[in-house]
């Protein structure tokens, strides 16, 4: 079984490229073809030969002209979007810096509010402290 496929495979690959070659001479003939007929058409036009090269200058002229304007349009679509492009992401720079900003400040906020309340709890229990010493002190008095 594995010998008969590969001998069908490689006779169908081989098919296949007499197929294409075929198809390229096709191809170049084709184009032999439509090159004879576009001199033959330019040599017997009713057109002087002056009338016909001055034709083709126009033409060219006209072509050069069309290629230069959508070159400029595509260049200033570019630009546009190039400029567009970086505006925006000059603004979004601009927007995070602000909402860092802006949490730095609350996270200092927090940090206050939480050292104060540390400071308070301290001091609170320092005076506790005070109290149950100042009360130790007077239960040993009131022993001895």
């Amino acid at each position: 079984m594995g010998i008969t496929n590969a001998i069908k495979k490689r006779r169908r690959e081989i098919e296949k490229a007499k197929k294409r070659k075929k198809a390229l001479e096709y191809a170049k003939v084709a184009a032999t073809g439509a090159a004879i007929g576009a001199i033959s058409g330019v040599l017997l036009a009713p057109q002087s030969g002056k009338e016909t090269i001055e034709s083709i200058k126009n033409t060219a002229t006209d072509t050069g002209k069309a290629i230069s304007d959508k070159s400029k349009e595509l260049k200033e679509k570019t630009s546009c979007t190039f400029s567009d492009t970086k505006s925006k992401i000059e603004e979004s720079k601009s927007k995070i810096k602000e909402y860092i900003e802006s949490k730095k400040a609350d996270l200092k906020e927090e940090e206050e509010i939480i050292l104060d309340s540390i400071d308070n709890t301290v001091e609170d229990t320092l005076e506790s402290a005070e109290k149950v010493i100042e009360s130790a002190k007077e239960t040993v008095k009131d022993i001895k």
